[in-house]
């Protein structure tokens, strides 16, 4: 399981960090967290994996977007949208 509490405790950290040295404040995603937790990442070297993944698709991601069909990110959605229903 996902301990929120962790999370929230980490969050507030690098808000107060990042408020300290006039950085913009961070956010945080219970459906990344879920969705993570969902697909089997465990430790440092995933976590790490995802922020190396994010930091690039956010670079040629706009670039890539184009090509995929709209159906595929509205499914992605509404099972992420179900699971926090559920849980």
């Amino acid at each position: 399981d996902t301990d929120m509490n962790a999370e929230l405790i980490a969050h507030g950290y690098a808000n107060a960090f990042s408020g300290l040295f006039g950085g913009l404040q961070t956010y945080m995603t219970y459906s990344n967290s879920l969705l993570y937790a969902k697909s089997g990442g465990k430790g440092k070297v995933s976590s790490l994996a995802i922020v190396a993944l994010t930091m690039v698709l956010f670079v040629i991601g706009p670039s890539i977007a184009s090509y995929l069909p709209r159906c595929m990110a509205g499914t992605l959605l509404l099972h992420i949208g179900i699971d926090l229903v559920l849980e």
